[in-house]
């Protein structure tokens, strides 16, 4: 599986599942449906994050995350 087919099906989960929430939701008001949409989203996106991060690590043994270049880049600065 390419990184690129494993991004567009974690962009469709989490697009898909937005758009349930506000369905689900839209009779609440904003203070109600804003808490379901953090209560439910946020898990979602940092599993399928951490999924994609896992996966493209198996799949690419150069892979660096933005915290280890972050970090390669500050120590390589001082």
């Amino acid at each position: 599986m390419t990184q690129s087919m494993l991004w567009l099906g974690i962009q469709i989960v989490l697009y898909g599942s937005l758009l349930m929430v506000i369905l689900e939701t839209s009779d609440l008001s904003l203070w109600k449906m804003t808490f379901w949409v953090i209560l439910i989203l946020a898990p979602i996106y940092f599993v399928t994050d951490w999924l994609f991060k896992k996966m493209a690590r198996s799949g690419d043994p150069d892979f660096g995350s933005d915290q280890e270049v972050h970090k390669h880049v500050k120590y390589l600065e001082e």
